[in-house]
């Protein structure tokens, strides 16, 4: 049985609009933390799952694909303070090739490996001089 629901808000305060399947977000949705963290992107049995964008409530946010709950394959990591990932996760880390931007705009070719950035090079600078 599937229904389409919207405002539900769950016994822990999480609210949800979207596809709703045996008792869990299955399909297209969006569900909302009271701490302001928001989700919206595909569900599969409950987790994000498929292409979906997660904004924190500090600022930071993820953009890309998603598999049982946490960000995997191809995804932007946008960090509050500027900085920003684009690249391959694997179970929530960054994690293979990927193009980090600082707060300068310089740019570098990274290979990252369980969330840590193991090599890197810079490619170009967006600054004036």
């Amino acid at each position: 049985y599937q229904r389409r629901v919207h405002g539900y808000v769950q016994p822990n305060g999480v609210k949800f609009d979207g596809i709703w399947k045996s008792g869990q977000p299955n399909g297209p949705g969006r569900y909302t933390l009271l701490d302001g963290t928001d989700y919206q992107g595909e569900f599969a049995r409950g987790r994000p799952h498929g292409r979906g964008c997660l904004v924190l409530a500090n600022g930071d946010y993820y953009d890309g694909m998603w598999s049982a709950g946490l960000p995997n394959g191809k995804g932007v990591y946008q960090f509050n303070k500027g900085y920003k990932y684009s690249g391959t996760f694997r179970d929530g880390k960054m994690n293979g090739t990927g193009i980090f931007v600082d707060l300068e705009g310089h740019r570098y070719d990274v290979l990252c490996e369980n969330g840590q950035v193991t090599s890197e090079r810079e490619l170009f600078s967006t600054t004036k001089t």
